[in-house]
């Protein structure tokens, strides 16, 4: 937002607009908002976040800020270094590999679960829906589009395995892993790709085949896995 068009949000003020609820915290609009400008790449791995450049840039005091980073910090998102300030975590090879497997084992238990479970007329609608969504290629709205689908095809799965801790934890990983499709948006062509293994991986819930759905889901994110660390 240009500098003469920002307004500021004040101490115990009610933000309204922008998204947020009438009731959220300035810790919630501070929270929210650069957690999305880290995840969506606005500010880059290593890159470093003063209070004061984060106050200035979204017209909000330094305590607000300071307790969203303090939370940030925990979700590795933002790393604090004593007597310099914060930096965007970048994460290494190890770090993904750890992560693509913590969501296999995360993923496939949901859609193995969600096919024994099987699905409802209006979870198989929304699935359907964001399973066969595609992104064209240097074409970045598109490309949001696809991460916002994907997403909710995930969460979609994680919520008809009927398990809530299960649908929280895969919740907060898609935090880290839209950061790393965010990161690779050129990446190249295979929108179709995933496409198609969405569509697999639906079919064999919606058949109630548990463990077709678990493997198909494996192979998924084996896949998005090697994508993500060509380019890393």
């Amino acid at each position: 937002m240009p500098a003469n068009k920002r307004r500021t949000i004040r101490d115990g003020e009610k933000p309204k607009g922008d998204g947020f609820l009438p009731n959220d915290s300035l810790v919630a609009v501070a929270y929210r908002t650069i957690k999305k400008d880290i995840i969506t790449g606005l500010f880059k791995p290593g890159e470093a976040l003063s209070e004061n450049r984060l106050a200035i840039r979204y017209s909000i005091s330094r305590t607000p800020i300071r307790e969203a980073a303090a939370r940030l910090e925990q979700e590795n998102l933002l790393r604090l270094i004593p007597n310099k300030g914060y930096f965007v975590t970048r994460p290494n090879v190890n770090e993904i590999n750890a992560l693509y497997q913590y969501r296999a084992i995360l993923e496939g238990a949901s859609a193995e679960l969600a096919a024994e479970r099987g699905l409802e007329r209006d979870q198989l609608k929304r699935l359907q829906l964001a399973a066969s969504v595609q992104y064209k290629m240097r074409d970045r709205s598109s490309y949001v589009r696809f991460i916002e689908n994907d997403t909710a095809f995930h969460m979609g799965i994680a919520e008809a395995a009927g398990n809530e801790l299960l649908t929280r934890t895969v919740s907060d990983l898609r935090n880290q892993i839209e950061r790393l499709l965010y990161a690779t948006i050129d990446i190249g062509e295979y929108g179709a790709l995933v496409a198609r293994q969405h569509c697999d991986i639906l079919r064999a819930i919606k058949n109630r085949n548990s463990q077709l759905a678990k493997k198909l889901m494996l192979e998924h994110v084996s896949l998005s896995r090697t994508k993500v660390l060509q380019l890393v």
